[in-house]
């Protein structure tokens, strides 16, 4: 085992904070917010989020982490021999920290800016829209995240389960705000003439993937035990996943009932900095705290991949990098749509290995250069699933990578796979 998966048995709890912790943050409820017209259909909903819940659980989660034998420890092993030596290395070193730079640019950028305003504006009447010390509050962040990046995922794992309290209870002071103003908005959306249908296309699996992906050596040892490992999937991804996606919808359908600028524009922490005269600074503050698990890790899985030396001063050095380059996509459309495309070829990769379980089991078999390049063409063939229907929009609204995608992408890459190895398998070619 490596270093990184030595988690002892005590910390199931922390690794499922730190799962959780991806989910119970403001970036994702701002996301899904905007979706409050689904309140008016409450099982169509639960129905989407308990498929996505199982999809994450077991499509991108338990399979996958289930290949291999225990003893072969890092999860990076894995992907070696499924794929290969130089997709692995393409894998780890390229396509993790793209999407961990990605990632935390646009985290940051949120989580500066509601700093910013809960720091320099707590009592004025007409808040103005940015604050007058960008630096202070760059500085708080990096303090904030920097001192952690380094650490071991049991660490950061640990660190992480006092920042989920917190975040479970703010994002549950904000619904409980405004959910009994929800009927209201409910009864206005079927009392139109053409009530508008489900129409949910969330970017929770595109955000929670990557990860659950950055996470699998704390995970892997865990999923061997049934008991173990329904913790892990309900306690850190079912159950959050479920919370934060009906608190944002819920939320937002009682701010749209409170105020009529909610419902043409329903964004969750303007919302919860509204009477920013009294405490909406605090709520801002606090939704500010939400951010902080989703951006260590994302600092942490680039330190990780990019150098074997852990220090803190590597950790600070990586941290304060990938703040500057936030600063080039703070203003910029692509700061919501750059982690998205960053994170497309995390599902397929799901998918075939999901394909190789399926065809041969927990057994890893022994593929040869031809086997690995039909799994390399599977995997490629689902990212252009996943991202290619992005480009056929018309503005950059439509360019964002949704759900259905992310999908029919994993499907793609698991049909693919799963088809040719059985018929390996089938004939004799491949030996376990």
């Amino acid at each position: 085992m490596t270093a990184d998966s030595e988690v002892h048995p005590a910390s199931i709890w922390a690794v499922s904070a730190l799962l959780a912790g991806v989910f119970l943050n403001a970036a994702l409820l701002r996301y899904e917010g905007m979706h409050y017209p689904n309140a008016a259909h409450p099982w169509q909903l639960l129905l989407t989020t308990i498929v996505y819940s199982l999809f994450l659980c077991f499509g991108v989660c338990y399979f996958p982490l289930r290949l291999g034998n225990r003893s072969e420890g890092s999860f990076d092993n894995i992907i070696q021999s499924v794929f290969g030596t130089t997709p692995a290395w393409v894998f780890k070193r390229v396509v993790i920290p793209v999407w961990a730079a990605t990632w935390f640019a646009f985290l940051t950028t949120l989580g500066t800016s509601a700093l910013g305003w809960s720091l320099t504006h707590p009592f004025p009447v007409d808040p103005p829209g940015w604050p007058p010390h960008p630096l202070l509050v760059h500085g708080i962040w990096f303090l904030m995240i920097g001192p952690i990046a380094d650490a071991s995922l049991p660490r950061l794992a640990n660190s992480s389960v006092f920042v989920v309290k917190v975040s479970f209870a703010a994002i549950l002071g904000l619904l409980l705000s405004s959910a009994r103003f929800a009927p209201a908005t409910i009864a206005r959306i079927q009392g139109l003439d053409e009530m508008p249908g489900l129409t949910f296309e969330s970017h929770v699996l595109i955000w929670a993937i990557p990860p659950l992906f950055v996470c699998a050596n704390l995970i892997r040892p865990y999923v061997a035990a049934r008991r173990t490992a329904r913790i892990i999937l309900i306690v850190g991804i079912a159950l959050p996943l479920l919370f934060v996606l009906l608190s944002a919808i819920y939320t937002m359908a009682g701010a749209a009932a409170i105020d009529g600028r909610w419902a043409k524009v329903p964004e969750y922490a303007e919302y919860a900095g509204a009477r920013f005269h009294k405490i909406g600074w605090v709520k801002l503050l606090v939704l500010t705290f939400t951010l902080l698990t989703a951006a260590r890790l994302a600092v942490n899985a680039a330190v990780r991949s990019l150098t074997n030396r852990k220090s803190l001063v590597v950790g600070a050095i990586v941290t304060a990098l990938l703040m500057g380059a936030s600063f080039w996509t703070q203003n910029s459309v692509w700061a919501q749509l750059a982690w998205q495309y960053a994170a497309v070829p995390f599902a397929p990769l799901a998918g075939v290995l999901c394909g190789n379980y399926a065809a041969f089991g927990a057994a890893m078999p022994t593929l040869s250069s031809r086997d690995r390049a039909v799994t390399i063409l599977s995997w490629i063939s689902g990212c252009l699933v996943t991202c290619g229907p992005a480009f056929m929009g018309e503005s950059h609204h439509s360019m964002a990578v949704h759900s259905a995608w992310v999908l029919l992408g994993w499907m793609s890459s698991f049909t693919a796979a799963c088809t040719y190895l059985s018929m390996k398998k089938i004939s004799g070619h491949c030996e376990s």
